[in-house]
């Protein structure tokens, strides 16, 4: 059995496979824009990029939980009992 960072890994690496041509096709395809931009829009950028950066790590331990695999709650609590010894007497 794999262990999870393993698969996370290589979850991680397809999805990364995927975007990279995509992103090098969209900078290929570069084009002159005829449009303004506020100047309070890069701030505005930045503020949501910072954001979701923060919302992603203090959700970290819930979105990694989706990667890791279930334990057997069963098994674990079949595991902690531990047999009592037979203290009847003879």
């Amino acid at each position: 059995m794999k262990p999870g960072w393993l698969k996370l890994f290589r979850r991680l690496g397809a999805v990364a496979a995927g975007l990279v041509p995509l992103l090098l096709l969209m900078f290929a395809t570069e084009q002159k824009s005829q449009a303004y931009t506020d100047p309070g829009t890069g701030l505005m950028i930045w503020q949501s990029l910072v954001a979701g950066a923060v919302g992603v790590a203090f959700y970290s331990r819930k979105i990694l939980a989706w990667f890791r695999p279930k334990k057997d709650k069963n098994k674990d609590a079949a595991a902690s009992v531990k047999p009592q010894a037979d203290n009847r007497p003879e």
